[in-house]
């Protein structure tokens, strides 16, 4: 893996000459599935499964921001059609600047025959297109008329709202003696999850940050997980927290006492986190979890494939050219359920490289994993790689 990554600092520089992100050209989609981007082409089984139920694709509760437009006609001759192509970098920016939220972003075609009905029932006429709307997970709508560069903001702000609204059940202050702290310590039907912070709380960029991080969390993961967050030295002291290790996440697994806790140890950000915690979901405890034929066609590339013979690591890596990037995982030597949270580790390396790069030249690297348990794939991995 060092080997790669030396050999990717030097090659690949080499590849961004000359080459162009041109995912958009020709394509059939506003949206593709294919590409690079984060908004997501609903029909009305996918609408219905996630918009009117409030949930991602995972069956988690998240915020929706929907864009309705026309995908058809002539930029020159129709004009609801040219601002659809207007506002659709402007969407694309505002769904990777929303990644690390509890936000999913996706777009209706009103000129498709299958999407009339959706269309009709909010009476849209030509001139009202293209339209964004916010969706709570509770399915309260906000109409968005604003620039689309604001409606980060806007969500933002919507989504402090609904925590802070009901702070006292879904991430309520945790306070020695007080009703919420010994409710929450004494709730072992579900699993909870605590931030602990310094005694200034959220001020300061950075712990704000994690604060915003912690409560989409909350967000998401409500009501499977009880979440709350406490600035109290005797909470800190309760998960057996020093001051220098602050700000600090902690698990209590269903059914447990806080004297189980398990420390977060990664990256104090929304998306690692997310992975992190939903290793512990309960099987089941998702109760509007949408089937699978209704979601929307999954982001091929996102996917990371797995090196399971040496046939397979000539296929995926060494025949196809270019740069390989292999991450070697003993999973058998992993705590239970983490070898997602590495695998997503691995696709927010091949995101920011995307960003950086662009997918033409993206497409010269290759990335994928390997479980390294096995004796027979430590053999061949160290005479073929050493």
């Amino acid at each position: 893996f060092a080997r790669s990554t030396r050999m990717a600092s030097v090659l690949l520089p080499l590849l961004v000459a000359g080459l162009q992100l041109s995912w958009v050209a020709g394509s059939p989609s506003f949206y593709p599935a294919d590409a690079m981007q984060d908004v997501h082409e609903l029909n009305p089984s996918s609408y219905e499964a996630l918009i009117e139920k409030g949930v991602d694709a995972s069956g988690l509760k998240v915020f929706h921001i929907v864009k309705f437009y026309s995908g058809e006609g002539s930029p020159k001759k129709n004009r609801d059609f040219a601002k659809s192509i207007e506002l659709r970098p402007k969407l694309v920016d505002a769904a990777k600047k929303l990644r690390s939220t509890a936000v999913m972003v996706s777009a209706v075609d009103c000129s498709s025959s299958s999407n009339a009905e959706i269309c009709a029932e909010r009476r849209f006429k030509p001139k009202d297109l293209p339209a964004l709307a916010v969706v709570s997970p509770n399915g309260e709508e906000f109409p968005y008329e604003g620039k689309p560069k604001k409606i980060v903001e806007f969500i933002g702000a919507k989504i402090q709202k609904y925590v802070s609204d009901d702070l006292a059940t879904m991430m309520p202050l945790l306070i020695p003696k007080q009703k919420a702290y010994k409710s929450f310590r004494k709730n072992t039907d579900k699993t909870r999850v605590v931030l602990l912070m310094e005694s200034k709380g959220a001020k300061g960029k950075k712990n704000k940050q994690i604060y915003q991080a912690f409560a989409n969390l909350a967000l998401h993961f409500s009501p499977s997980f009880q979440f709350g967050y406490s600035k109290h030295k005797k909470v800190v002291k309760a998960f057996g927290a020093g001051s220098s290790s602050l700000p600090a996440v902690f698990l209590v697994p269903q059914g447990a006492k806080f004297d189980s806790a398990r420390a977060y140890t990664g990256t104090l950000a929304y998306r690692p986190m997310k992975t992190w915690l939903g290793q512990f979901l309960e099987e089941g405890s998702l109760q509007s979890k949408p089937e699978v034929s209704a979601l929307p066609t999954p982001r091929s590339v996102d996917t990371i494939p797995e090196i399971q013979s040496e046939g397979c690591m000539q296929r995926l890596c060494v025949n196809r050219g270019g740069i390989c990037v292999i991450s070697l995982l003993p999973t058998q030597s992993l705590p239970s359920g983490e070898r997602g949270y590495y695998l997503e580790s691995m696709r927010l390396v091949r995101r920011a490289l995307v960003d950086k790069l662009g997918l033409t030249p993206f497409n010269a690297v290759h990335v994928s994993w390997l479980d390294t348990s096995p004796p027979a794939v430590q053999d061949w991995l160290e005479k073929g790689v050493g």
